[in-house]
């Protein structure tokens, strides 16, 4: 989707391509009329709106247990049953008037009131007549009763507020005595996939899509990590580090694509960021001597069976990607395809030699190599943004060698001058190069 600044540029250059006859009159009409249709941004009446809400819900909630002790059992009862009929009414008016006029801030607004009215009210009633539960009961019962909101009102927030309740409750309940947590939550995502299909095929993604994008990339890959165990397995690292690959990878895939999509993009952009976290983590030796304990467990039971398989699709998938990036010279998005199998390896030469300092160098020549690629990819093709980039990464790796050298405050406050230099040069030269272009 083609941002606001792109939008704005291409309707400023109209007029000229109509006069030098380029294009007709009408074409010009037509191309004009499909990118103002859009509408204006309404991210930020919807964040406004969603506030709004939430903070009246908590003043009203804050005045019920300021006078709690004063009221009897019976008008504690009416009170929580009063604030949940209210915010569904108010989601029930929102529901109907959006049929003739859409209002996506009041849309979202009344799911979110609804949302934490149900939770308020469940905890209200069972504190006013002592109904005996603890944390993962009152989680998996608000989970039953909020799942049909993201599809009747179509809020996205519902769905993300959804989504990380899902994630709380497993992680309380694999704490308590609640069995087969990780196939309920397995049950509870998989409720919500139809909405998060429909969302991700929408032909004009907003600010409410990419936000519930985030969210999904995050936490659904975080729980059924959680459930399989994968932090106690050998695999857990280079399993993890095929996710991210497989994220940035299908990003990639549907930059070339135009089906739309408004998950891909947020999903391999945090795909992206995972990898440079794990490339920079993994460059300080101290990481790899935590990692050798863990790296010695091996279980042969159902959840690492689905772990490495898991795994080895989505590095069957990059690997795949990858070399379709090779062939076509872009070797930078191959560096980072690559992540998966060079810390499998790194972390098999760990555990061959028994010292960090074989997968420390490894990852620092990867941290380096990349960075210099993406320099001189930026230089060549004249991109700002990915000289920058690799830029950053060169220089990250310097830094982060300050910590494991006992350089002098002089020595260390030249390097960032040189550093600052180079940015300033390589901006420079960039420049110069478009500017003749």
């Amino acid at each position: 989707m083609a941002s606001k600044r792109h939008i704005r540029w291409l309707l400023d250059e109209l007029p000229e391509l109509v006069g030098e006859g380029v294009i007709d009159e009408g074409t010009a009409d037509r191309v004009r009329e499909h990118y103002e249709t859009s509408g204006p941004n309404h991210s930020a009446p919807t964040i406004f709106a969603v506030l709004g809400s939430t903070f009246i819900g908590l003043g009203v909630l804050l005045l019920i247990a300021h006078n709690w002790d004063e009221l009897t059992r019976g008008s504690r009862a009416a009170l929580s049953i009063g604030l949940l009929a209210l915010a569904q009414m108010i989601g029930a008016i929102t529901l109907f008037r959006r049929r003739t006029a859409e209002s996506v801030g009041a849309s979202e607004a009344s799911a979110v009131a609804i949302v934490f009215a149900v939770m308020a009210s469940i905890a209200l009633i069972s504190q006013t007549y002592h109904f005996t539960g603890n944390l993962d009961d009152f989680l998996f019962t608000c989970l039953c009763l909020c799942l049909p909101l993201p599809y009747l009102t179509a809020s996205r927030l519902a769905a993300a507020l959804y989504l990380i309740g899902a994630l709380a409750w497993l992680m309380t309940a694999r704490s308590g005595s609640v069995a087969q947590s990780g196939s309920a939550y397995a049950l509870f995502v998989a409720a919500l996939l139809p909405f998060l299909w429909m969302c991700a095929r929408s032909q004009k993604a907003s600010f409410r899509d990419h936000a519930l994008a985030a969210v999904a990339a995050i936490t659904i890959p975080l729980g059924g990590l959680i459930s399989l165990e994968f932090w106690q397995d050998r695999f857990a690292l280079p399993v993890l580090a095929a996710l991210a690959s497989a994220a940035f990878a299908s990003a990639i895939q549907h930059r070339r694509s135009s089906r739309p999509n408004a998950f891909v993009p947020i999903t391999g952009q945090l795909g992206g960021i995972l990898i440079c976290a794990l490339a920079f983590v993994f460059s300080y030796g101290n990481a790899w001597e935590e990692l050798a304990e863990e790296a010695q467990k091996v279980s042969m039971g159902l959840p690492t069976l689905l772990t490495s398989g898991i795994g080895l699709l989505c590095a069957a998938y990059s690997v795949r990607v990858g070399l379709r990036c090779l062939s076509t010279g872009e070797f930078s998005q191959a560096l980072f395809l690559a992540i998966s199998p060079i810390l499998l390896v790194a972390q098999e030469l760990l555990l061959a030699s028994g010292s960090p300092v074989i997968p420390t160098l490894l990852l620092n020549a990867y941290v380096l190599t990349l960075g210099l690629r993406l320099m001189i990819e930026g230089i060549r093709d004249g991109e700002l943004r990915k000289a920058n980039l690799g830029l950053v990464f060169v220089g990250g790796l310097i830094i982060a060698r300050f910590s494991d050298m006992h350089w002098s405050f002089t020595i260390r406050g030249m390097a960032f001058i040189v550093l600052g230099v180079a940015f300033l040069l390589l901006n420079l030269r960039i420049r110069k190069r478009g500017t003749r272009a």
